[in-house]
């Protein structure tokens, strides 16, 4: 290949048998959904079946940076696309595009074969918000892939790419969860007290802003704001109580609306850091120990303290089974059950940091 033009085509000829396969099954899928849920609805409550368009725009958002970058992972694939008269960042642009451009195929086939099996129901359905729904989708699902793009790219192989970045779904939010504790305790010792109803609102409300700490949590939440917006609401037998605003469902259901933008930023940033990373990682690093603070050094430590804050309450024994947990991380890591002497500083230091932040909550609350 002596070009970026040529490349990119390669690439884009390269996926097409999987992206067309991806594509009618995902048509297949989000039809025979939309048809039930639309038939479900005619009956009784039912709904309009357009999670099922989120599910694929996580789900393949998610996978396709993994195929996209694989081929990175190889020393032997490396030495001969780095050597290449393409230069790294070209060749960086032609994968981010192609793999863009076969989650744009597969959503945009499903979702049209949604809103076509929607149209024979139109009269119950306000769909002439279809295209503004389409489009706020395809933007989350377009941050999604970003942040997967750089997480996958971060890792020196396909096996540590995968942990990793299936690691950092649940991260943030399982830290955030962890953070959580003690404001509830805080909040439950000085600010309501006792277990009163305004303590079950408060937690609650704590939940679900930790909820959005969770990637596919943007694509949920955006898809029961258009639920309501253009199926409306109705009570329990089916019937139609009014549509309500954009403003109205946003206020019933997310207070937290704003979370929308850290995730666009997230996204921005991804995407500068991949080309960072593309450009700058040396072919010798490929399948070699993963040492990126974007991956197991910083994944298990933070695992390890948020677990033990989680389950304080519990006995001993998960302790030690959070200690024991974090050693098989870094074994994993490392390659090896000789861990080095900084593997057990971390592990010791996120213990026993934890240990220390519930032993001044319980000296303090």
């Amino acid at each position: 290949m002596t070009s970026f033009k040529r490349y990119l085509g390669h690439r884009i000829k390269k996926s097409l048998l999987p992206t067309i396969t991806f594509s009618l099954l995902a048509l297949a899928v989000t039809s025979f959904y939309a048809s039930i849920s639309a038939d479900a609805f005619m009956a009784a409550v039912g709904y309009m079946g357009i999670e099922s368009l989120a599910a694929i725009v996580g789900i393949i958002a998610s996978i396709i940076p993994m195929v996209e970058l694989s081929a990175f992972k190889s020393k032997r694939n490396l030495d001969t696309l780095f050597f290449s008269p393409i230069s790294r960042k070209s060749l960086a642009l032609a994968h981010y595009l192609s793999g863009l451009l076969q989650m744009f195929t597969i959503y945009t086939v499903a979702f049209i074969g949604h809103w076509v099996s929607l149209l024979e129901y139109s009269r119950y359905f306000r769909l002439e918000y279809m295209p503004l729904y389409y489009v706020l989708l395809l933007i989350l699902g377009v941050v999604i892939y970003s942040v997967f793009m750089f997480l996958f790219g971060e890792a020196n192989s396909n096996i540590d790419g995968v942990i990793c970045s299936l690691l950092w779904i649940f991260a943030l939010y399982v830290a955030m969860s962890a953070l959580a504790y003690p404001i509830r305790v805080f909040a439950l010792k000085y600010v309501y007290i006792g277990h009163d109803g305004r303590y079950f609102q408060f937690t609650r409300q704590l939940s679900n802003f930790a909820d959005w700490f969770l990637p596919y949590t943007p694509l949920n939440n955006l898809t029961v704001i258009f639920q309501s917006v253009m199926q409306g609401w109705k009570n329990f037998n089916g019937q139609e109580l009014y549509f309500p605003t954009f403003a109205e469902a946003v206020g019933r259901y997310f207070p937290h609306w704003y979370m929308f933008f850290p995730w666009v930023a997230a996204g921005a940033a991804s995407v500068w850091g991949y080309f960072r990373t593309f450009t700058r990682k040396g072919a010798e690093k490929a399948e070699d120990i993963s040492d990126s603070p974007f991956c197991y050094k910083t994944l298990i430590p933070l695992y390890g303290a948020s677990l033990v804050i989680i389950t304080s309450e519990s006995d001993i024994v998960m302790l030690f089974l959070t200690v024991a947990a974090m050693y098989i991380g870094y074994a994993i890591y490392r390659r090896t059950f000789k861990i080095k002497n900084v593997d057990v500083i971390a592990i010791a230091t996120a213990s026993l940091g934890a240990l220390a932040l519930l032993i001044l909550m319980n000296t303090v609350f």
